[in-house]
């Protein structure tokens, strides 16, 4: 079996799960939940050196959350 791009991977994750629609919610809320976690997360003692800076990845977790909240209205 080939190697999915992570756009693949989760395409059919959402389409192909043997749950159904279950996982379509189940990936939708841990991606939420993770992006609240994110944006309540302490940085202060991250690594100065990390490849990911925080501030970037604090901005990723608002927009997925903007993002969800508004499709749920």
């Amino acid at each position: 079996m080939p190697h999915k791009t992570n756009i693949e991977l989760i395409t059919h994750i959402m389409n192909f799960s043997r749950a159904g629609p279950l996982m379509q919610i189940f990936v939708i809320t841990a991606i939420y939940s993770y992006a609240v976690d994110i944006i309540n997360a302490d940085f202060r003692n991250w690594s100065p050196n990390s490849l990911i800076n925080p501030d970037v990845l604090k901005a990723c977790a608002l927009e997925i959350k903007m993002e969800i909240e508004q499709n749920e209205s």
